[in-house]
């Protein structure tokens, strides 16, 4: 080849290496934009965020397999699949395969994991299997007495289960039986809350109750005045609840009084709200999203951004939208920073700030806080 031919071929690769990363608005290629690992989130990417790359692994499903629900277990990240029942722990630290179990018959969908220093336990809507935390191999089953609509919260021995029928119910996992029932109205939807040895528990129609795990002794109660579809959220010894009567309230988790006036929205209120830096961050489905001081109950700010917040590191609140994160001046609502993701399922917090993220084609990765 010519020297001629040669300078003209080496130009052209030049050429094609200067445009293949494309410029931000303001004229810088973000680190990571040039290339592409297939992570979930490009360590490039992470790293501009403030985030560092701790591990990712795959949990490989299966044709037509799903991630129903995932759950940080003191040291264990444990997945529940669906419809083949498949619970897999990995090692929160680095990611690695401590064990994976089949349980239950097809079909027999489980929600998600509770767990102690000893076991894992994980229920179907009938069932609840009793797995050794070491192995995963299953140490005893037992049969619900009701059929049950959600994953059960663990106090000592006692899970507390909410009913399709609107029972709610104390079961006793190192004896297997039912240790205590109180009645709501309407089927328990919503996961309940723990609050020290107490546990709320709010129905679809809107009837609340805090009861004592281990005797189910109902400490106080009341009602709002609609629907209840979105989770409640306990925050130091405080409980908000967005109710489809347009309402979000606010309660004191030992004695049930309203600390504020009901915040008041012009939609019914479906999604559950995120606190952060004593700031609620309240999705108000086609309008937006609104920051209400969490102290007074009165709006800071509004926007139509539809974001969920995720996580508050440094005094900024992460959120997740849309394949994108963003991290936004919780004062004004102002973006600060917004960085590309793949498609994302759920967000987790892990220990130190760390983040869990999982898609949905069951691929798990864990990004820190930088130093």
């Amino acid at each position: 080849m010519s020297p001629c031919r040669c300078l003209i071929l080496l130009a052209a690769l030049v050429m094609v290496g200067c445009t293949s990363a494309k410029k931000t608005d303001n004229g810088l290629v973000p680190p990571g934009a040039e290339f592409r690992t297939g992570l979930p989130f490009e360590p490039g990417y992470a790293q501009q965020f403030g985030y560092a790359h701790r591990w990712a692994r795959s949990i490989k499903l299966g044709d037509g397999q799903s991630v129903f629900a995932v759950e940080i277990v003191d040291d264990l990240i444990i997945t529940v699949e669906r419809p083949t029942n498949i619970i897999t722990a990995l090692n929160l630290k680095d990611g690695s395969l401590a064990w994976k179990s089949l349980i239950g018959e097809p079909l027999e969908n489980f929600f998600g994991p509770v767990g102690d220093d000893e076991y894992i336990y994980v229920s179907s809507n009938r069932r609840m299997f009793k797995l050794l935390r070491r192995n995963g191999q299953t140490d005893g089953v037992y049969e619900l007495p009701l059929p049950v609509t959600m994953t059960p919260l663990l106090v000592d021995n006692i899970a507390v289960f909410g009913s399709v029928n609107g029972k709610v119910y104390g079961f006793d996992v190192e004896e297997g039986y039912r240790k205590w029932t109180y009645g709501l109205s309407g089927r328990i939807n919503s996961t309940p809350l723990l609050d020290g040895e107490d546990v709320f528990v709010v129905d679809a129609d809107g009837r609340y109750v805090m009861i004592t795990a281990n005797s189910g002794a109902v400490q106080w109660r009341g009602s709002t005045f609609g629907d209840i579809s979105a989770d409640p959220v306990l925050v130091g010894r405080e409980i908000y609840l967005a109710s489809e009567d347009q309402s979000l309230y606010s309660f004191a988790a030992n004695t049930g009084e309203l600390r504020w006036p009901a915040y008041r929205s012009e939609v019914a209120l479906t999604q559950t709200p995120a606190v952060r830096n004593d700031v609620i961050f309240l999705p108000e489905p086609t309008l937006g999203l609104t920051a209400i001081d969490a102290d007074t109950g009165k709006s800071i700010w509004q926007t139509t951004d539809v974001v969920q917040p995720v996580a508050s590191v440094g005094g900024k609140v992460i959120a997740f939208a849309d394949k994108k994160l963003k991290k936004i001046e919780p004062a004004t609502g102002e973006v600060l920073q917004t960085v590309p993701t793949r498609e994302i399922q759920m967000i987790l917090n892990g220990p130190g700030n760390s983040l869990i993220l999982v898609t949905p084609g069951g691929e798990i990765m864990r990004i820190d806080p930088r130093r």
